[in-house]
């Protein structure tokens, strides 16, 4: 009795073992598949982006909504830009305040400035009246001047309303000022021929 007792925890320790073993394969297997999947699309993402410059080719929503912000000044080159401003997107992306425009009028943008591991807009405060702000949607370049540098009331968003004119917004928070936020604006122009 002892015997068939022993063989049968001997064979039930057995299929828990390999059980277990077949669990752990399993999560294995779809975790590194996850893991190839996130580094094709984030390499295609980043081919499609670096080497073509162009967005026409982009095969999934997120990189179809990727586009680029370039401030010279502060040595801010191609940060792709993602719709909305959540703090998922933020994480990663410079975002756009869904209820602005894309090319024209007023083109709202947020990011963070410190605290994160991209903080795109740490060195907008530096920027001056007259700098460069080169914007790129879709397959087309605008360039902007910025006109206007202040703090502003953290709930204004009279800044993001459409404009006569385009430009382009960028918001971002103020050290230990959780009542404000610093906003700049950049208004397009065209370069002259030379």
């Amino acid at each position: 009795m002892k015997q068939k007792n022993h063989f049968n925890r001997t064979i039930f320790l057995v299929i828990i073992f390999l059980l277990l073993l077949i669990l752990i394969s399993f999560l294995s297997f779809f975790s590194y598949k996850d893991k190839i999947s996130k580094e094709y699309v984030k390499n295609y993402k980043l081919n499609t982006l670096d080497n073509k410059d162009s967005f026409t080719n982009a095969t999934t929503v997120d990189l179809i909504d990727c586009w680029q912000l370039s401030i010279p000044k502060i040595n801010l080159i191609s940060a792709n830009i993602k719709q909305g401003t959540s703090q998922d997107v933020l994480k990663s992306y410079i975002g756009h305040f869904e209820n602005t425009e894309f090319d024209k009028s007023n083109i709202g943008l947020a990011a963070h400035n410190r605290g994160y591991d991209a903080n795109y807009f740490s060195d907008i405060y530096k920027l001056e009246i007259g700098d460069e702000i080169i914007y790129k949607y879709k397959e087309k370049t605008y360039k902007y001047k910025v006109c206007l540098k202040e703090q502003i009331d953290s709930y204004d968003w009279s800044y993001l309303e459409p404009t006569p004119d385009n430009r382009i917004t960028l918001i971002t928070c103020i050290d230990n000022r959780p009542d404000l936020r610093l906003c700049v604006q950049a208004v397009e122009y065209e370069e002259e021929n030379k």
